[in-house]
């Protein structure tokens, strides 16, 4: 599978990348003597967006990204985070 970046966008100092990312997870399964196997595989997609604000990253030397995250099928839910990290010019 691919981690592709769809878009960028930038208003004024708000910069918003959205990325459509892979989901892991484990899918077991029985073999024909009935044995348990643990397969990793893709489970389902989403779309991540992270967001911040350029004049704020340089002037506070970090940079505050808001994420989101959207399941195509709904089944993952995942509540908005706030993630800060250095910013380098």
């Amino acid at each position: 599978s691919e981690l592709g970046l769809r878009s960028l966008t930038r208003k004024s100092n708000q910069v918003s990348m959205l990325f459509s990312i892979p989901v892991w997870g484990v899918q077991p399964a029985l073999d024909e003597s009935e044995r348990v196997s643990m397969g990793l595989g893709e489970i389902d997609r989403a779309n991540t967006t992270l967001t911040f604000d350029l004049e704020a990253a340089r002037r506070n030397g970090f940079i505050r990204f808001t994420k989101t995250f959207t399941s195509e099928t709904g089944r993952l839910v995942e509540k908005p985070a706030t993630i800060d990290l250095p910013y380098c010019p």
